[in-house]
């Protein structure tokens, strides 16, 4: 059975209104770049985070977590991709640039106590809704895991 493509809009009422969560961009993030459901990837973010208490409810996702959740649901973080270029720019232009050279990628973009999902060229986060002048702090393409 195919996974269900799901867009920022439906995580966003899902984990907002069904799970009574904050903070989850992360998670929406993982669910974006793996298409999978949001209740499982909740579920498996809290499983791991309670036991190093890296996630309490409604904290927020570290990086880590969100790293270590990718390659559960079959993708990674692609770290022989040239990162750094966007460092210190704001989220709207990088947004732009990576739709411009890479339309059919994913991306995470991280700014302080956020993170954004570009896929295939589209925004997926409440900052698409107003030009975003967040400075990102570093960028990560998402692949598909090789091992």
């Amino acid at each position: 059975m195919a996974k269900k493509k799901r867009s920022y809009a439906e995580l966003d009422h899902i984990l907002g209104r069904h799970y009574r969560d904050n903070s989850y961009c992360g998670l929406i993030a993982v669910c974006l770049a793996t298409n999978a459901s949001p209740g499982k990837v909740k579920r498996y973010v809290e499983k791991f985070a309670k036991h190093w208490r890296l996630r309490p409810h409604g904290r927020g996702t570290p990086y880590e977590v969100i790293s270590l959740a990718l390659k559960r649901f079959g993708k990674e973080h692609d770290f022989n991709w040239d990162l750094f270029g966007y460092t210190g720019r704001t989220l709207n232009s990088v947004h732009k640039e990576l739709a411009r050279e890479y339309p059919n990628d994913t991306f995470h973009v991280y700014v302080k106590g956020h993170v954004a999902c570009i896929r295939e060229g589209i925004l997926e986060d409440w900052t698409a809704r107003k030009a975003s002048r967040r400075k990102v702090t570093h960028v990560n393409r998402i692949i598909n895991r090789t091992s």
